[in-house]
């Protein structure tokens, strides 16, 4: 589920910079005052992007962390338990 929202999002930022570059510019003058309404309307969208791709990559990284520890914690009772009947 992740992985597909992260390939979603990676494919509207492509097609956010696309646009942007078709325009005659790049992604990083859309806050230029007097910016036409498109540019206007990407960096909203680019922000909003960002703030999910944000998001997305803290929860990542805390699932996987998670997960991690979760996984060390089985090995080290496992480790526990044989040291315990077998020693």
């Amino acid at each position: 589920m992740l992985y597909i929202i992260y390939r979603y999002l990676n494919y509207t930022h492509t097609l956010l910079s696309i646009a942007a570059r078709e325009e005659g510019g790049s992604l990083l003058y859309v806050y230029v005052p007097g910016a036409t309404l498109l540019y206007r309307q990407v960096a909203l969208v680019v922000l909003i992007h960002y703030i999910y791709h944000v998001l997305f990559h803290i929860v990542a990284w805390c699932w996987l962390t998670i997960d991690f520890l979760v996984e060390s914690l089985e090995i080290v009772q496992r480790l526990l338990i044989f040291i315990i009947f077998v020693l």
